[in-house]
């Protein structure tokens, strides 16, 4: 079985039209059932193991800014159908398999940098969710 994970090509380029609510907002979505990542503006992703999940979190979003990550049971094509106008918002959602938001603090920033998630925490939490 291969350890490497794939782009959804057709997914990808719908997802990669979506348009955020506010520009500096980059939202990711990482699933468990099969492993996911989906980031709005990028890509959409399969692998076939949380280890593989893991590697690719770090090579594809060590180089983005994120701000806003879900922590999902199942991604599919139906949720992200269904939470969309949510996710696009950076909005909070509740059950339907989210097990967590990670997201910013939009509080006072120093000398107008960027705020973004740390992406060891976002494993951190990918592997205690799993």
């Amino acid at each position: 079985m291969s350890t490497r994970c794939i782009e959804i090509e057709t997914l990808s380029k719908a997802f990669a039209r979506v348009p955020l609510a506010n520009k500096k907002l980059r939202v990711a979505v990482v699933g468990y059932e099969p492993p996911t990542l989906v980031v709005l503006g990028k890509g959409y992703y399969m692998c076939p193991s949380i280890n593989s999940l893991v590697m690719l979190v770090r090579s594809v979003l060590g180089e983005e800014c994120i701000t806003v990550a879900y922590i999902v049971r199942r991604v599919d094509e139906e949720w992200m159908r269904s939470y969309l106008p949510l996710v696009r918002h950076g909005d909070e959602i509740y059950g339907d398999g989210v097990v967590g938001v990670l997201r910013v603090d939009e509080g006072r920033r120093l000398f107008f940098g960027k705020k973004c998630i740390n992406i060891e925490t976002l494993i951190n939490n990918i592997l205690a969710y799993s």
